[in-house]
């Protein structure tokens, strides 16, 4: 383990400062796995348990809260992880007092009484992965407790990353940036979008990565991020010599995700067009990296960017955030970490930036009748700046 117990008993304890400071009798913390990589965060970064059973529908009396677990960490007391079915390696469990249950809900409502979480006000962490009818069994259980939404306090705990995580997040990119070139050497005439995600895709397992997804988009429909389908990949047609091929990865080594792609011409050089369009998108996330810095707010940073594009005139700013297929995502990039969120780069967020964020600066953008390029970095800021975890690429 790259993360000593150590430091998870200093987690924890921070949540429960917190916990104490708003006047909370103890925090409850949600998270929902199930074989994916959306939402599992803040239990595994309390805890380092992941629930791979499926997320199955409710089944009661058989079955409640598959593919979710749960710690319970209240102000006075130790804390305990919930856990929806017995398949885990304990000894990599960061919290001693472990149980199981096939109703996590009444698991959940029995824990809380036996702590002496009876009344007064509870934080809620993890607000927006509890389905509304689990909500509901903990305020009919619980009839005295008044949940207040606290999802703040783990995101601006996890924002700051230490040492350790640091450490897995370059691990992490470097095995990502390898595994991306493989793939990118591979894109050629004759060749298949599926083709070129097998080569990336078994790079990262052969090398401990847990695949969020890998989203291509080719030729027809370069012009978009991707072209909506499961799987996200084109396994039939075959790329022509002249396509514009753009790729992004995401997947998580020892929990740590990365998230970056990059775009290149099938077969040949760029004509003048696609160069132009690929300059562009790669300027312009130049630029926002390059006002990554301590103390500028991470709206700031993305709407540099955003200038940039609007000066060039490949984007018109009032356009951003209004569904418009050519412009993309409406921010120059995202938090990471052991999930996507929080800073944005965009306008509205005022989060000033700090060392020990990681962050992912990303632009795609599609012309008619060119096609589409995107081009995404990880980064981490740093005192004098930002150190771009991949660049190598």
């Amino acid at each position: 383990m790259n993360i000593p117990p150590v430091e998870y008993k200093e987690r924890q304890e921070k949540f429960r400062k917190e916990a104490e400071e708003r006047g909370f009798e103890g925090l409850l913390v949600w998270s929902r796995s199930g074989s994916n990589l959306d939402r599992y965060a803040d239990v595994f970064y309390l805890a380092n348990h992941y629930s791979h059973f499926p997320y199955l529908p409710d089944n009661p009396p058989s079955w409640t809260g598959k593919g979710h677990s749960a710690v319970v960490l209240p102000v006075e007391g130790d804390p305990v992880l919930l856990v929806d079915a017995p398949f885990y390696r304990d000894d990599l469990v960061m919290i001693d007092d472990q149980r199981v249950g096939e109703d996590l809900l009444e698991l959940a409502v029995e824990t809380m009484k036996e702590k002496k979480l009876l009344k007064g006000k509870v934080g809620l962490v993890g607000s927006d992965v509890l389905p509304f009818s689990f909500y509901g069994k903990l305020a009919k259980g619980l009839p005295r407790i008044r949940f207040v939404v606290a999802d703040d306090i783990s995101e601006n705990l996890r924002m700051i990353k230490s040492e350790n995580e640091i450490g897995i997040i370059k691990k992490s990119c470097e095995i990502a940036v390898a595994a991306l070139r493989k793939g990118l050497e591979a894109v050629a005439p004759r060749t298949t979008e599926a083709e070129i995600v097998s080569v990336i895709a078994r790079d990262l397992i052969m090398n401990g990565v847990a695949i969020y997804d890998i989203i291509p988009a080719a030729g027809p429909h370069s012009g978009v991020y991707c072209y909506s389908r499961l799987p996200a990949f084109d396994y039939e047609r075959k790329m022509v010599e002249g396509d514009m091929f753009h790729v992004d990865i995401f997947g998580a080594y020892q929990g740590y995700q990365f998230d970056f792609g990059r775009t290149v011409v099938v077969g040949c050089e760029p004509n003048k067009e696609q160069r132009e369009l690929m300059n562009a998108v790669e300027s312009s996330v130049n630029e926002v990296i390059k006002a990554i810095k301590p103390g500028v707010t991470a709206g700031e940073a993305g709407q540099i960017g955003y200038e940039y594009l609007e000066k060039t005139g490949f984007i018109k700013i009032s356009d951003v955030g209004h569904g418009g297929r050519s412009s993309g995502f409406p921010s120059f990039g995202h938090g990471l970490g052991l999930q996507f969120g929080r800073p944005y780069l965009m306008k509205r967020d005022r989060t000033r930036l700090r060392p020990g964020m990681y962050l992912a600066v990303e632009k795609t953008i599609g012309k008619p009748g060119v096609g589409g390029a995107m081009l995404e970095h990880d980064v981490i800021v740093t005192d004098a700046g930002v150190e771009v975890l991949t660049r190598s690429i």
